[in-house]
């Protein structure tokens, strides 16, 4: 027996150990079932201590990914409104500093003007009101004239409005905060922002009720959950029936996830807005992490207690057979552990506990296979997850501009360039907005530069020229979206000199190499070129993916990486004439070569030019 316990090296140290003790007393002797037991034992305890912490650790893993979601799904919400509060802000400052309807309420004026000047001021304010749907109401007050008018959403009854009449008469505009901050007005808080001079100014109240959150959307997935806004001493802004009923209370300092309410528990992240020192939650119902687990994660957790259980038994019946199989599930442990996942245990016929064993171990190695596939499989769901986090980081400048455009067109009565317009921003915004975890093909990437171009032509009426060479036979290759129109906005925003147009060239080219195929895509404009700071901060990878100006580019770089790893390239430089950008993209498939892909190429020649 200890001959075969001689050349199996995991129980060197027992046959070690045991030669010292047979020296110390030859007489000494041990049952082997009490010395296998013993031995198993030294085994079972650390074993079941690593399965215990494995389980719970799994269980507190997934509450971190559940506080991860909400946590971005709070980002969202969190951006869109301090957005929205900016916008306010903004606008109200442009109506007094550039609107003289508005200076001339510092004065005595007659009762005629008085009501022309706030009759165009509350037009204008419901113009606000239709694009910005928090705002819950806009007041423009007038000491001298003693007159205070208002523009308002629907929702709100005539003593809800006579009562914020009254509270904007009230405001003393000398003790006012001059920035957000939030205010009890009857029964309800309003985020207030006041405006203007101590005897005129113009005020706007943002509801809480009205803010966008998951409880007001038509998804199943947010359907559950809200919002909720917290004043430093632990004030909930906006109480609902949901925190009433449950008896919760919150501190901005509170940093536990899980909130235990009479009713139900709620998932609870939170952080601070820059606006009004309130702190803004989002609430989920949290029903146990048993109730996240998919049923690959509960099996897993269940099939481990389950072997904890069956260790015991399966090392009782392991006495009664002989050390040679366990030598040779030994050396198939060994194999698996250098690496070699697909050794199997053979599964003898003779001894019936080894075949049920061997039967078994091979089972819980196939499903450890399949677990390590689902474990694939669920990065490639999250790597599609932050795809689509890069591309909800917009702007509204851009948006904000066309509107512009359009409410002048339509001012100067320019119907057919508001229609065709308003064709070109459906047509941006709808690609825009598309799935980007996917590829498109090129030609439908060279279609949207094109559409883009002509909206900035309708926007600046500028002499801006836009060429793009691309050889026919490439226009169905799959690129990333976005990946060509994200420089041609920057040549357009950025590289503009004043003292000659902009012209933009686009190349495509197909280059074959021994490695495989790749596309070349180059974009050059004659402009200012790329920053320095920013050229240092792409070579060192250090580019502010929040508030960088080239937030476009860094996003594209980050989906490039995901979508093919260190296969594609991305260069960015500057030459004698301006920016020069080099995409550099593995071809993955190849194209589709039938009739109707030559139909719908780029055109019937290789160069083609707008103007």
């Amino acid at each position: 027996m200890f001959q075969q316990l001689k050349r199996s090296h995991d129980f060197s140290y027992i046959v070690i150990f045991w030669e010292v003790l047979m020296l110390s007393r030859k007489n000494f002797y041990i049952s082997s079932k009490i010395f296998f037991t013993f031995i198993s034992l030294i085994m079972l305890i650390p074993l079941t201590f690593l399965t215990i912490f494995f389980d719970f650790y799994s269980l507190r893993l997934l509450n971190r990914e559940i506080a991860s979601a909400n946590r971005n799904a709070l980002f969202l919400y969190q951006e869109q409104l301090e957005a929205d509060l900016s916008q306010i802000e903004t606008s109200m400052a442009q109506n007094w500093a550039t609107n003289w309807n508005y200076q001339k309420l510092k004065y005595k004026l007659d009762p005629l003007d008085v009501h022309l000047n706030t009759l165009s001021i509350v037009n204008k304010a419901r113009e606000q009101l239709a694009l910005t749907e928090c705002l819950g109401a806009v007041y423009i007050y007038s000491a001298p004239n003693d007159v205070c008018r208002c523009a308002y959403q629907d929702c709100y009854s005539y003593k809800e409005l006579i009562t914020m009449q009254n509270y904007v008469k009230s405001l003393d505009f000398e003790s006012t905060p001059k920035s957000w901050f939030y205010d009890k007005v009857g029964d309800k808080y309003f985020l207030v922002r006041l405006i203007g001079f101590s005897n005129a100014y113009s005020v706007s109240l943002v509801d809480f009720d009205l803010v966008m959150a998951p409880s007001r959307l038509a998804t199943q997935t947010h359907k559950t959950s809200s919002l909720v806004y917290l004043s430093n001493d632990g004030t909930v802004l906006n109480p609902s029936k949901t925190i009433t009923e449950n008896k919760l209370t919150f501190s901005p300092e509170d940093n536990n996830h899980i909130k235990k309410g009479q009713k139900e528990n709620f998932f609870v992240v939170q952080d601070r807005l820059k606006y009004a020192d309130i702190t803004m939650l989002y609430l989920s119902p949290y029903q146990g992490s048993q109730f996240y687990l998919n049923a690959t994660q509960m099996f897993a957790i269940i099939a481990s207690v389950l072997a904890l259980l069956l260790i015991p038994f399966m090392c009782f019946l392991a006495i009664k057979i002989y050390f040679s199989p366990l030598r040779d599930a030994i050396a198939t442990m060994e194999n698996i552990r250098n690496g070699k996942l697909n050794s199997k245990l053979q599964e003898t016929q003779f001894i019936r506990e080894f075949s049920v064993f061997n039967s078994t171990f091979n089972r819980m190695m196939d499903e450890i296979h399949n677990l390590k596939i689902r474990t694939y499989e669920n990065k490639l769901i999250i790597q599609k997850s932050q795809l689509q986090y890069f591309q909800i980081q917009l702007k509204p400048h851009f948006y904000l501009n066309c509107l512009k455009t359009l409410y002048g067109m339509i001012q100067q009565n320019k119907g057919n360039d508001a229609q065709q317009m308003i064709l070109y921003v459906s047509q941006y915004i709808r690609y825009t907005f598309r799935d980007n975890s996917s590829l498109v093909p090129l030609q439908t990437e060279l279609n949207q530069v094109q559409n883009y171009y002509k909206l900035q032509k309708l926007n600046t009426r500028d002499s801006s020229e836009l060429t793009i060479s691309a050889d026919p036979a490439v226009s169905k290759f799959p690129v990333p979206m976005l990946c060509i129109q994200t420089f041609v906005e920057n040549s357009f925003k950025h590289g503009r000199i004043s003292s000659q147009p902009l012209n933009v060239h686009i190349s495509v080219q197909l280059t074959e190499t021994e490695e495989g195929n790749y596309l070349n895509i180059s974009i050059q404009d004659n402009g200012t070129g790329f920053p320095d700071e920013f050229l240092q901060s792409f070579l060192q990878h250090t580019e502010d993916a929040v508030t960088g100006q080239h937030i476009g580019i860094h996003n594209l770089r980050q989906r490039l990486t995901l979508l093919y790893g260190d296969q594609a390239g991305l260069i960015c430089m500057n030459n004698s004439s301006g920016a020069l950008t080099e995409i550099i993209l593995p071809i993955q498939e190849e194209p589709n070569t039938s009739s109707e892909t030559k139909s719908s190429l780029l055109s019937n020649e290789n160069l083609f030019s707008l103007s």
